[in-house]
């Protein structure tokens, strides 16, 4: 019975999903990463970073024009990456977002770590990572540093404070004084 059906999907509570094709927010088909800020607005990232707020879309200017990762921190910021590009989003004068780069805090020599992936929020660092390199921004110093490998990451992420990271060849480690350590059993 078609009524039931129609009805049995209002009672269990489906999502409502609503499509917008590229033409209608003017970019890329493709999006690589979605976050949302403690305001709603909603960050897409492909070509660039577009922001939407429910009623009407804008492009975040920014200096790279592929934004592959999005995340936002516990301190409320949206953290962007791309290839070789790292930053935040900030409002200027007139309330609107503008991309902030943290490649200053890069010495020159360190600019060149690849496609930002993944970008993940801790409570006292926000880490971006690429192919065989992890950027740890912290939020007290201020300060990146940059942790490169001879072999591929292929996965990260940080529990309690402690980075554990996949290399291709090694198994599971973790970071302690950006130095890299074996997990017990973590290598297969």
């Amino acid at each position: 019975n078609s009524s039931f059906a129609q009805n049995y999907h209002k009672e269990v509570g489906l999502y409502f999903v609503q499509n917008y094709n590229s033409k209608e927010y003017k970019g890329h088909s493709q999006v690589f990463g979605i976050t949302k800020d403690t305001n709603n607005i909603v960050y897409f990232t492909g070509d660039g970073i577009t922001e939407y707020d429910g009623k009407k879309w804008r492009k975040i200017p920014c200096s790279n024009q592929v934004i592959t990762a999005i995340a936002t921190g516990v301190d409320h910021k949206v953290y962007v990456g791309g290839t070789n590009e790292l930053g935040y989003l900030s409002l200027d004068s007139l309330g609107n977002h503008i991309f902030k780069s943290l490649l200053p805090l890069l010495e020159k020599n360190e600019h060149t770590f690849g496609e930002i992936r993944r970008i993940i929020s801790t409570e006292k660092f926000i880490l971006f990572a690429s192919k065989a390199t992890i950027l740890r921004y912290d939020f007290n110093s201020q300060n990146i540093t940059s942790t490169k490998f001879d072999e591929r990451v292929t996965l990260l992420n940080c529990i309690d404070d402690t980075i554990y990271i996949h290399i291709k060849g090694k198994g599971i480690c973790y970071l302690k004084n950006e130095q890299v350590i074996p997990t017990e059993s973590g290598s297969y």
